[in-house]
C-alpha cells in the first residue's frame, strides 16, 4: 500500500499530464485492493484519502501554477462526481 501512495504522491506533485495519469494508476490500484480486501480498514482510508485529494486537483493550482492552499481553494472547482455518493464530501450534491 505504500508504493500505491508514492505513486499517487508523485502524480500529485508532478506536471499537469503526467499527474493525472499517475493519480488515476494508483487510484485504480487501491480500488483494486479493495475489491480484495472489501474489509480492510487501511485499504478503505488509503483509497478515501486519495479520492479526496485527486477531486481537488482542479483547484489546488492557479493560472500561473502556484499552489492554492486548501483554505484558500474554490470549493466550486472540486470534482465531487468522482467521490463515493455515501461519501460525507458529497452531501448537497446535485451530481
Amino acid at each position: 500500500m505504500a508504493m500505491i501512495y508514492l505513486v499517487f504522491n508523485e502524480g500529485y506533485s508532478a506536471g499537469s499530464d503526467a499527474r493525472n495519469a499517475l493519480c488515476d494508476e494508483a487510484i485504480r490500484l487501491a480500488r483494486l485492493l479493495l475489491r480484495l480486501f472489501p474489509t480492510e480498514p487501511e485499504v478503505m482510508g488509503l483509497a478515501a484519502l486519495m479520492l479526496l485529494q485527486h477531486a481537488r486537483l482542479k483547484a489546488r493550482f492557479d493560472k500561473a501554477g502556484e499552489i492554492i492552499l486548501l483554505e484558500d481553494q474554490e470549493r466550486g472547482q472540486w470534482m465531487l462526481n468522482r467521490l463515493p455518493r455515501s461519501s460525507p464530501h458529497r452531501q448537497g450534491d446535485a451530481s
